[in-house]
Order: structure tokens, then C-alpha cells, then sequence
């Protein structure tokens, strides 16, 4: 496992492409995002349970490593509440080894075809106190380094990534962890071809660029901390974390420039006291984040250099989001779920060469979540969600963003899962089913720029709007088997249909940019 479409491409409900070869994937959950086949947001992205995200929803796959990852949590729409996310496609959690579950020292080179080469070490262990009454620490160290010409011309990558933790228990009921992360990504662009293109040769980039243009550089530190004291039926998790992020991007459009620093927190409270002789858990979080970027963009001149400074603008983004859930088991095999959200998104945008493109929104919503979950054997069940969802607009790559409304939503989604085990083991299946169904009202949607009747480049051409009402809906599956231990079969499968309602331009016609039916598997 060494990309996200490694990870994720046989995770029931997740459609994911790599992008000519690179780090970069186009990743959607639900239709999150649909409208865009670069850079990402409509999810809530976590390493450890702690968010990479900008804090305006905008998240870089690059600062991941998902060969450094333990497993891979998949949330899909309401699922994801207990983290406060409430994007219409939900969360994505990779979770890191900890000194007690990793080897001690781990080694890995790989080389193939078009200058590709990887390497990565890893080491963990638990460093025991030599009296009872010491605390106890572990760590986990994972680096990597990978170099890459591309199949097609200007695809060529160049990363170092190092990703680690400690963690110190000092008690059975106190214990704290930290988190660190440092990234440099080094990547070409080699961007879009016509049909007529790429029929014409595979391996054939948009233009012929210098080898320092046309590109995507980014160097990302992170630093983060969860410590969780628990006293009784009471357990109390604390965490921060900060990121900073200096991209460098001269593309066809413009050399753009940005410098984004981002911190958050989360308090939660949750207790597991019963309520009238029942299991229950309740849990209320208060999680802010802010996150600011200083950035540039400068017209691209003769000879590719850059030219007059086009765009120079601050962005600030803040959000305080405030989480009440309950898990309530009526009984041995029915459990209850409620929760209620409450979110607050400022954003604002200053620019001194485009005033334009100033504004300074704030966006509010109550986000309730209504579930129930069924066991049906006791390695089986059935579930159900009705929930609402919200996101507010993130900043556009060079200003293009002119969404000014958050996308709201409601879902209802009914689905199974579970595994059967017969003949003692040797053979076994595995199935998760989902079926849902999603009332969006302005969803974010790339349109061409007024007065554009083909958009032939992605950044100049188009401009991301608000659709008054649409519809997401689709059945998500997935299935493993096991015959004789010794044979295996995965597959992934999307049914989807996404559409305008009663659109005054485009009537009920299809949503584009997702395929109605996907079918994967080994």
C-alpha cells in the first residue's frame, strides 16, 4: 500500500483516481466534490483522529503517507458525526502503528519502470520503566523517500516524507501522545490533452513547459498532541495540532504563491454512565480551528518568467463547531443514535489587486443526526441514518471560487453489513451495502466562465457556483470472500445517480463528472 487509490480504491462507497500518475487523487464519497478533478475538499481528512484539513475544508493529499498507516477508517455522509464532520461524503482516518503494534525495524526499496524508485525504514518500540511506578513510552518512525520520471512527459515526482509518534502513559488512566509530521512534495504538472491528443500518443502533455514550470511544490510540517484522562465512567480527550504549508505553483494560469498556517483543538467530555439501566454513552466536543494564507498570483510573461502581480490577498478562515451525541442500547441488539451539531464558518478575503474578489461571509448551521443500528447475529446487522449535512465554501485557487452560500443537505441511508464463517473458517464472506439518498440545496458545482462556451483550461475558463437543488443518490457495495484459505476475491461497486431538480437551465439532466456505474475488484 503506497498511494490513497492503493488504500481506498476497494473501499465500499469511495471513488478514487489518480491523476497522471501522481500523489494527487481525484477522491469523492457521496459526489463530494464532484465538480472538481483538482485539488480536494467535501471531506473531513484525519491522521490519528486529528484533521489535516485547511481550516476552510481544503485538504493536500501529500501531507499523508498511506504506506505509513496502520489501517484506514472510512465514514461515509453521517457516520463521520463523531468527529463533527458534516460534508456530505464524511471522513477518511488513517491511523498510525504505535510502538506496540510495530516491528522493530522494517526496510523496503522498490524500483520499475519510467525512473521509478521507493524507499522506506520504519522502527518502533515500547521503552518500559525500570520500576513499577515509571511511566511507559512508545514511538513509531516511518520515512520515505520516492522519485519518478512519469509515463507521460513533464509527470515527473520527487517526495521525502517523515511521519512519527510518541506516546507516554503515565497512568491506567492518563495518557497523553504526540504527533509529527514533515513533508516535500515535488511534482510536475503535465495537465490536460484533447481527445484528439491522446488518441494521438499516451504519453503526450498538454505543452512543451521548461522543467520549473507548470508544476506543484509543496513543503508542509505538522505538529500535533491527544492526551484522554479517564475517571470512571468519565474519560476527557484533549488535542491541538497546527500545520503549516508553503506552496509553490506556477501553472499556465499564473505563478502562484501561498504560505497557509492552520491550529485546532478539540475538548470532548463523554461518560458511559447508564441511563435508567441502560448502556449509554454521551459524548459533547467543542472543536475550533483557524487557519490563515497569505498569497500571490503574477501574470506569466514571455519566456515563462513572471510577470505583473495579478492577485495579493490575504484569506482567514474560522470555524467553531459544538457536538452533543448519544449512544443509547435499548437493548441486546438495538443501539440509538442522536446528535446535534452546531457550526459556525467565517470567512474572509482581502486582496489589494483584486477587490473584486474581497468578501467577508459568515455561515451558520444546526446539523441534527438521527441513527439506528440492528444487530442481526452477532457478527451481523442492519442500519439506518437520517441526518443533515453542511458545508461552507472553500477558497478558489486563484480567487475562482464564486460559491457564495454553503451547501446544505439532507440524507437518508438504509444499508448491512457483516460476515459469515462456515466449514470451521476455511471459507468466509464479508458485505457492506448502503443505499442513500441526498437533497442538496446549493451544491458546489464548475461551470464555464460567462461568456465561454468550451472550457479548454480548467483554471482560466471555468468558475465554481452554487446549484439551487440537486439530487445524490446511488447504492455503495462491498464484498470479500475467502475459499479453502488459500483463494480471495475483493470488489467495490457504485451505483450512482446524480442529477439538477427542476433546474431552470438544465432541467433534471445528469450531474457531470462521475461515472453511473463503477465496478472494481482483484
Amino acid at each position: 500500500v503506497l498511494t490513497w487509490t492503493d488504500s481506498l480504491g476497494l473501499a465500499p462507497g469511495v471513488y478514487i483516481q489518480d491523476r497522471f500518475g501522481s500523489e494527487e487523487a481525484r477522491i469523492s464519497i457521496r459526489g463530494s466534490a464532484l465538480s472538481r478533478t483538482y485539488h480536494s475538499f467535501g471531506l473531513t481528512v484525519m491522521q490519528d483522529g486529528i484533521p489535516i484539513n485547511y481550516a476552510d475544508g481544503f485538504f493536500d493529499m501529500q501531507t499523508i503517507d498511506p504506506s505509513a498507516a496502520r489501517h484506514v477508517e472510512v465514514l461515509r455522509g453521517a457516520n463521520a458525526a463523531s468527529y463533527a464532520s458534516s460534508t456530505l461524503g464524511g471522513a477518511i482516518n488513517f491511523v498510525s502503528p504505535m510502538g506496540y503494534d510495530s516491528p522493530a525495524l522494517l526496510g523496503r526499496a522498490e524500483a520499475g519502470s519510467f525512473g521509478y524508485g521507493r524507499l522506506q525504514a520504519a522502527t518502533g518500540a515500547v521503552i518500559r520503566p525500570a520500576t513499577a511506578e515509571g511511566n511507559i513510552w512508545d514511538y513509531h518512525l516511518s520515512a520515505s523517500a520516492m522519485t519518478q520520471d512519469g509515463y507521460r512527459e513533464h509527470s515527473a515526482q520527487d517526495n521525502q516524507k517523515a511521519i512519527a509518534n510518541a506516546g507516554v502513559r503515565i497512568s491506567k488512566d492518563l495518557e497523553s501522545r504526540f504527533f509529527f509530521a514533515a513533508v516535500r512534495s515535488r511534482s510536475q504538472l503535465p495537465g490536460y490533452v484533447t481527445r484528439a491528443q491522446l488518441l494521438s500518443d499516451l504519453s503526450v502533455a498538454q505543452s512543451r513547459w521548461p522543467e520549473d514550470f507548470q508544476r506543484r511544490d509543496l513543503d508542509s510540517l505538522r505538529v500535533a498532541n491527544k492526551t484522554v484522562l479517564t475517571q470512571g465512567d468519565y474519560r476527557l480527550e484533549l488535542a491541538a495540532y497546527a500545520l503549516q504549508q508553503q506552496l509553490w505553483h506556477p501553472i499556465a494560469y499564473g505563478f502562484i504563491e501561498q504560505d497557509t498556517n492552520t491550529v485546532g483543538a478539540t475538548l470532548k467530555l463523554s461518560t458511559e454512565a447508564r441511563v435508567r439501566g441502560l448502556p449509554n454513552n454521551l459524548s459533547i466536543a467543542y472543536l475550533p480551528d483557524s487557519g490563515s494564507t497569505r498569497g500571490s498570483s503574477r501574470a506569466v510573461a514571455a519566456g515563462f518568467t513572471q510577470g505583473a502581480v495579478t492577485s495579493d490577498y490575504n484569506q482567514k478562515s474560522d470555524n467553531h463547531r459544538f457536538l452533543f451525541e448519544d449512544r443509547l442500547r435499548i437493548n441486546e441488539r438495538t443501539l440509538l443514535i442522536g446528535s446535534l451539531q452546531y457550526q459556525l464558518a467565517r470567512r474572509h478575503v482581502s486582496d489589494s489587486k483584486l477587490t473584486s474578489n474581497n468578501y467577508d461571509l459568515d455561515f451558520t448551521q444546526w446539523i441534527p443526526r438521527l441513527g439506528i443500528v440492528q444487530d442481526i447475529t452477532p457478527h451481523a446487522q442492519w442500519f439506518a441514518n437520517l441526518s443533515r449535512n453542511f458545508e461552507p465554501p472553500i477558497f478558489g485557487v486563484a480567487t475562482r471560487m464564486q460559491a457564495s452560500r454553503a451547501q446544505t443537505g439532507n440524507t437518508v441511508e438504509i444499508g448491512t453489513r457483516g460476515e459469515h464463517v462456515w466449514r470451521e473458517g476455511h471459507d468466509q464472506i464479508a458485505w457492506d451495502v448502503s443505499l442513500y439518498r441526498s437533497w442538496l440545496s446549493n451544491e458546489f458545482q464548475t461551470v464555464c466562465a460567462s461568456g465561454v462556451a468550451v472550457c479548454t483550461n480548467a483554471f482560466a475558463q471555468t468558475v465554481t457556483v452554487n446549484v439551487p437543488r440537486s439530487v445524490h443518490q446511488g447504492l455503495e457495495l462491498g464484498a470479500s470472500g475467502l475459499l479453502s484459505r488459500r483463494w480471495e476475491s475483493r470488489m467495490a461497486m457504485l451505483i450512482s445517480d446524480f442529477h439538477f431538480d427542476e433546474n431552470a437551465q438544465y432541467g433534471n439532466n445528469r450531474l457531470p463528472g462521475f461515472p453511473p456505474v463503477l465496478l472494481r475488484g482483484e
